[in-house]
């Protein structure tokens, strides 16, 4: 008796967290679809970053390209540690790491925004979809 409540309470944390690993899986894909496309930063619109279905990643400055990285969206902070309630944006290139939190992306009056904050920095950074 106690054999079979043991494997009960063993199967049960074993679907809890497969089911936590598997709702993640599909919040990072759902963002991974939506930030494909070109994104216009609204402090300095100038300044425009291209997401790529191919984890491409391209930086341009009055429409020059000025960069190309990869990037990973997945729920390890920029400290590599997990977290279940936030996404995390890496954009990489060799050993150059740009590392975001992902606040959401959202629409407003028929616009779809983004918001980041880079690591260590509180403030968010305002992204208008081309």
């Amino acid at each position: 008796m106690k054999t079979n409540i043991k494997t009960l309470i063993l199967l049960l944390i074993l679907t809890v967290a497969l089911y936590s690993f598997s709702t993640i899986q599909s919040a990072n894909q759902q963002t991974k679809d939506e930030i494909i496309g070109t994104w216009v930063s609204q402090k300095d619109i100038n300044w425009k970053m291209k997401f790529t279905n191919t984890n491409k990643c391209y930086w341009y400055y009055e429409n020059t390209k000025t960069d190309d990285f990869t990037y990973t969206l997945n729920n390890y902070s920029c400290n590599n540690e997990l977290d279940s309630e936030y996404e995390y944006l890496k954009i990489v290139k060799f050993s150059k790491i740009h590392c975001y939190a992902v606040n959401g992306i959202t629409t407003y009056n028929g616009e779809i925004y983004l918001s980041l904050e880079y690591d260590g920095k509180p403030r968010p950074m305002i992204f208008k979809k081309e």
